[in-house]
């Protein structure tokens, strides 16, 4: 027997179950349940996983950056994570983000990816708190009043994905003016 499973570090179970023809014989059933282990990925060390603390990581491109979280974003009610921009100075005494061309990516296997942000694309991202700002254009000034936390952009992966959890995910760089700048990811749920 051999446990495959789309969700990978959380339980799969199941029933098999054997009939039979022979009357003296009684069919019978059994469960069985299985984890499917995640290989982890470290993200850098300027990525915190948690609350956003000054600290960056410059998004090169190539290549694209793949780490895991844990626990996994999973699906559920309202917002699951948000992803912290490097908080800056919008002049004028006004501070917020300069949003960097990027796609962030997530992934329950690490081989079937799901865009939950793209901005660069010209599409509103209608899942995101950032669903009114264009044009999509690199170092875009959101002010800190319009973001989670004087940084983040809250992100809702619930209309893209089917449910489950997503260990994995990806940020690609558009190669703009300069890279994005992550400093945090905070799982919601």
């Amino acid at each position: 027997m051999t446990c495959n499973a789309n969700s990978s570090g959380y339980p799969v179970s199941g029933t098999v179950s054997f009939g039979n023809n022979d009357s003296d014989e009684t069919p019978f059933s059994f469960s069985v349940t299985c984890t499917v282990n995640v290989v982890p990925i470290p993200p850098p060390p300027a990525i915190n996983i948690g609350n956003p603390d000054t600290t960056f990581y410059t998004l090169v491109c190539p290549p694209p950056l793949v780490f895991t979280v844990s626990p996994s974003i999973s699906t559920g009610s309202g917002y699951d994570f948000v992803y912290y921009e490097r908080y800056a100075d919008l002049g004028g005494g006004n501070y917020g983000i300069l949003l960097d061309l990027v796609k962030v990516e997530i992934s329950a296997d690490n081989s079937t990816w799901y865009t939950v942000f793209n901005w660069g694309d010209g599409s509103p991202d209608t899942n995101t708190n950032l669903a009114g700002f264009s044009p999509e254009t690199d170092n875009y000034p959101i002010p800190e009043a319009s973001l989670f936390n004087g940084s983040g952009i809250l992100i809702n992966i619930d209309p893209i994905v089917p449910p489950g959890y997503y260990p994995y995910m990806r940020f690609t760089g558009d190669c703009g003016v300069d890279g994005a700048e992550i400093d945090a990811i905070e799982l919601l749920h």
